[in-house]
């Protein structure tokens, strides 16, 4: 494939997820290569600044590695939520923040820094599940 033609068909902020797009494309029959995962790999902080993990296919594929892609990601943020871990049920419910983890996280940190544990409610079972996010 040559450089000229490509373009930039999907950005990822971690090399996994851009494989996973290849996988996809290689499976529709399109070729296409990734940009930037050295950079990425040797320091992880610096992908948004370079605009993550580029997944390049040819100019003449571009419509339909687009589609493809887009109809992925599509049904992946359908599937996503949160699942019960102990019961694998989906109605769980989010638990708000309340005043005393604020105080708490002000004590502790001197700022209450909301990112980090999400705290969910299982309406099934009845079991409170934790989630750290990294955001």
């Amino acid at each position: 494939m040559e450089t000229d033609d490509l373009v930039e068909v999907a950005s990822f902020t971690y090399q996994p997820e851009a494989q996973t797009a290849m996988i996809l494309l290689e499976q529709n029959g399109i070729a296409s290569e990734m940009s930037g995962a050295e950079t990425v790999n040797a320091h992880a902080l610096l992908s948004n600044a370079i605009g993550g993990i580029r997944v390049l296919v040819s100019r003449s594929d571009y419509a339909k590695a687009k589609s493809i892609i887009d109809e992925d990601m599509k049904t992946k943020k359908e599937e996503s939520g949160t699942t019960c871990y102990h019961c694998e049920s989906k109605n769980v419910v989010k638990v708000p923040v309340t005043w005393k983890t604020i105080i708490l996280g002000i004590l502790t940190l001197g700022i209450y820094y909301p990112a980090g544990f999400k705290r969910y409610l299982c309406k099934d079972c009845g079991r409170r599940l934790s989630h750290f996010v990294m955001t």
